[in-house]
């Protein structure tokens, strides 16, 4: 990546590193992530970031069906373009 900035650079201070990550998925999410998410010390970044990329899953403590509906196309794009002009969004970011 070079010297490129990470976006999930975050994740190693995340309170579910090294958690299963099926805990995170929607089939599989029930209500296990609730007791990790609400006292993460990046929480908001998570959520934010997931937003940013459209993720899938539990991000920010929030399911993919909660993001959706809470956050519409606007707001996420609007995210998008603080990002792209700030610099810190990479077009194909690959996890």
């Amino acid at each position: 990546m070079g010297n490129e900035i990470d976006p999930f650079a975050w994740k190693n201070r995340a309170s579910c590193r090294g958690k299963k990550t099926a805990l995170f998925f929607e089939e599989h999410a029930r209500g296990g992530y609730t007791t990790i998410c609400p006292n993460c010390p990046v929480q908001s970044i998570c959520l934010e970031t997931a937003l940013l990329y459209n993720l899938e899953g539990v991000w920010g403590g929030m399911s993919e069906t909660k993001r959706n509906r809470k956050y519409n196309k606007e707001y996420r794009e609007a995210l998008r373009f603080d990002a792209q002009e700030s610099g810190t969004y990479i077009e194909d970011y690959k996890l």
